[in-house]
């Protein structure tokens, strides 16, 4: 079988490296977030001790079967059992002593960290491809964290400087490189990609990045960089819901290969949470990419006709709750509000049959829909989901820009087939392809309340408690 790897134009290498350099300093939702977010980041900074959460930056990485990396390749976490230590996970000291601009040091990672010629030419090739692309760096600027050939695959992470960061005064940033290629491919053959970036303020950040072999694909491998402060990083491996609201997550440590990164190779549950922790210091990224996302999944079940736009929506709300691969899209239905609103409801089955519901309106009328969104929220619902058609769920619903606690946001509802309406009290309104909505002015004191859907004669076929949504930005 004839392998095929793809050099990026020097024109995208330039776009790619513009977007990597800006995707945290130009975005700027809210007035004072940015000063916000700093100001947790050095609270967290000074006295991170605990585990962190992170979110990821999923990098699409395209291969052919050639380097080994069968996308059909099955594999099996290790079996539950006593927590591993830290020091049973690394299989590299951590440095001591001052560290690098980067916040990262130690030796070299990877089976080929040792391979001083194999070093010199990845740092030459950095350097010429930063050169083509008006980014003048010498071989001194670049440090290598781990380099290796894995699974049929030749992986090189580098770290660079980026400059100073437009987030804040003397932030400075760097960026993140990833080479790839067959086994044993010489540096010239490796295809370069800009990956992300991190910066710095008052410590040093560690940097995720989750890789898959194509742009559809399920990521199956993790490098993370972190600082010798980090003693431990797991990636979630399954997720488990209760009716009550908890979530229990499975983990996994990953290996520390070197002085600064952790490495590992994911099965597909760990491939789609794309969700890690770390003991000691924060790793974090600005960006999650994935492609599988609930939201995705949603749309599968959806009915010809459907506002897909809008089903998206209400599985982006899901997110929030992350449900693994376990759990089941079952339904996913819209219905129109106004001549531009539409309302939009999908269900996810857990293995234990409960039911993770989602809620999204979006109004066309407005240019940046995601800015607009008048209500989005997910739970967990109390009652088990048998079948789809008689399930029942209503959502106490978060506006946007958030509300406060105290004020309801209105209640959106998902009836029973054959429901013509839903009343709460003495208030009814109706229901369209199982979906309805119950305004904020119509319940002003909000809270939780009972739902009932009723069919043409007026007779109640359902009723249900309100939950209270999970307040999805």
């Amino acid at each position: 079988m004839e392998s095929s790897t793809q050099e990026l134009p020097a024109e995208l290498v330039e776009r790619l490296h513009r977007l990597a350099a800006t995707q945290m300093s130009e975005s700027r939702p809210w007035p004072g977030v940015d000063r916000a977010v700093h100001r947790m980041q050095r609270r967290r900074l000074a006295g991170m001790s605990a585990a962190a959460l992170g979110c990821v930056l999923i990098i699409g990485m395209t291969f052919s079967g050639a380097l080994g990396l069968s996308s059909d390749r099955s594999q099996q976490a290790p079996p539950a059992g006593p927590k591993p230590s830290a020091s049973a996970s690394a299989t590299a000291t951590a440095p001591t002593g001052p560290l690098p601009a980067s916040g990262f040091s130690g030796p070299v990672g990877g089976s080929l960290g040792s391979d001083k010629t194999w070093l010199k030419q990845v740092r030459a090739r950095i350097v010429e491809v930063e050169a083509s692309v008006k980014r003048p760096l010498t071989a001194a600027d670049v440090q290598v964290l781990w380099t290796s050939d894995r699974d049929g695959v030749r992986y090189v992470y580098a770290v660079l400087p980026g400059g100073k960061n437009k987030l804040g005064p003397g932030l400075r940033y760097f960026r993140d490189v990833v080479l790839v290629g067959p086994a044993g491919a010489s540096a010239d053959k490796l295809v370069y990609k800009t990956m992300g970036t991190h910066d710095l303020e008052d410590g040093n950040v560690g940097h995720a990045m989750y890789l898959r072999r194509t742009a559809t694909a399920l990521p199956d491998f993790v490098l993370i960089a972190a600082s010798p402060a980090v003693t431990e990083v797991e990636v979630a491996s399954s997720r488990k819901f209760s009716v009550d609201g908890t979530v229990t997550v499975g983990w996994r440590s990953l290996r520390r290969e070197g002085g600064a990164v952790w490495v590992g190779r994911l099965t597909r549950a760990e491939g789609y949470l794309s969700e890690f922790r770390s003991v000691g210091g924060p790793i974090r990224n600005s960006t999650n990419a994935a492609t599988h996302q609930p939201k995705h999944r949603a749309v599968t079940v959806a009915p010809a006709g459907s506002n897909l736009a809008a089903i998206k929506d209400a599985g982006a709300a899901l997110s929030w709750l992350n449900p693994s691969l376990a759990e089941q899209p079952v339904l996913a239905i819209s219905a129109p509000l106004t001549d531009t609103a539409t309302l939009a409801a999908t269900v996810f089955r857990t293995p234990e049959g409960l039911a993770l519901v989602g809620f999204a309106e979006r109004d066309v009328k407005f240019k940046e829909t995601w800015r607009h969104l008048t209500r989005r929220g997910a739970a967990i619902a109390k009652q088990p989901i048998g079948d789809p058609d008689t399930f029942m769920a209503v959502l106490s619903t978060v506006k946007l820009p958030p509300a406060r606690e105290d004020l309801n946001a209105g209640y959106a509802v998902l009836t029973p087939v054959g429901a013509t309406s839903a009343r709460i009290g003495d208030v009814t309104v109706p229901v369209r392809n199982r979906l309805a909505l119950f305004e904020p002015s119509a319940i002003p004191d909000g809270g939780y309340v009972t739902v009932e859907a009723l069919n043409a004669q007026g007779t109640v076929i359902a009723s249900v408690l309100s939950l209270r949504g999970t307040e999805v930005p």
